[in-house]
């Protein structure tokens, strides 16, 4: 048995179907006792305006994907001015957070993960030697050729952009590396010096910090590098890029007691250039390579 509800429901319905049915006879009605007169021109007409909208219709696609093809482009290729922005803070916990994973991290790798470490590490430093033949190539260009300033400051984007990929690969082949090497037992007096050094740093007197050489240190050897790098690989880089440093910059170096007379970066050097890299930023980067092209234009 059907409810009052239901039945006031489906005496509903039918009311709303009777009454349409009843509209839409006397509409179709209309229509057919109206005169109609059928224009060529009028047919002609409406199909263009559908082929106009059509058209602008497929244009505004086209364009809203080329726009984010753009966006996507754009955010990939950003300079590295967006990672200056982080906060001092912010930039310390993340090296400290660095070193504590680096002192804890025991791992105990297979023979085909080494394999394959080895293999990678191999892979990026063909990758920086690629890499720096095209910073070389770039730099030839802005010294030998006659070029507007726009021109240089693209060329130098360009140069910086690649130095930072040069400063990741760096940083990965530090990875693998202290994966690869058994990892050294440090006495507990080395870290306490190390930890009191690393309090004692935020106190250095700007006035008597000497971080015009450093600056030109760190970007020799890369950000990342410096505050990722050992004492011994530190030591071990310096010598290699010895021979990219004037003898007036040495003897400052040796001066300030950064490095001794063998070359070697003492504590205090090394405290003093992670402290440079850590404020070191892409203006600074963009005034260094603006020397090197005013240097080879003379």
């Amino acid at each position: 048995m059907k409810t009052t509800d239901e039945k006031i429901k489906i005496r509903n319905h039918w009311f709303k179907i009777i009454l349409i049915s009843l509209i839409s006879l006397v509409f179709m009605y209309k229509l057919v006792i109206t005169e109609f007169t059928f224009h060529f021109s009028d047919l002609l007409a409406f199909l263009v305006a559908v082929f106009a909208i059509g058209i602008c219709s497929i244009f505004y696609v086209k364009v809203n994907e080329a726009l984010m093809a753009f966006v996507s482009a754009g955010k990939s290729v950003m300079p590295m001015a967006n990672k200056s922005k982080l906060e001092p803070e912010t930039q310390e916990q993340r090296v400290e957070e660095v070193y504590i994973q680096d002192d804890n991290d025991e791992v105990t790798l297979t023979e085909s993960e080494e394999e394959e470490l080895v293999r990678e590490l191999l892979s990026q430093e063909e990758q920086i030697k690629r890499m720096k033949q095209v910073q070389n190539e770039v730099k030839n260009r802005l010294v030998t050729e006659d070029l507007h300033e726009e021109d240089k400051k693209d060329y130098i984007d360009y140069l910086l952009q690649k130095e930072k990929e040069i400063m990741l690969a760096k940083q990965e082949i530090i990875r693998i590396t202290t994966l690869l090497e058994p990892l050294e037992e440090r006495e507990q007096e080395d870290i306490e010096e190390f930890e009191q050094e690393y309090v004692e740093e935020e106190y250095i007197d700007e006035e008597t910090a000497h971080t015009g050489n450093a600056k030109d240190i760190v970007q020799l050897l890369g950000k990342e590098f410096v505050l990722n790098a050992s004492l011994e690989q530190f030591n071990h880089k310096m010598r290699e890029i010895q021979h990219s440093i004037t003898i007036e910059t040495a003897n400052q170096l040796k001066e300030e007691g950064l490095i001794d007379p063998y070359f070697n970066v003492t504590r205090k050097g090394l405290k003093e250039f992670r402290r440079a890299a850590r404020k070191f930023s892409y203006g600074d980067g963009v005034k260094f390579l603006s020397k090197v092209v005013q240097r080879g234009n003379r």
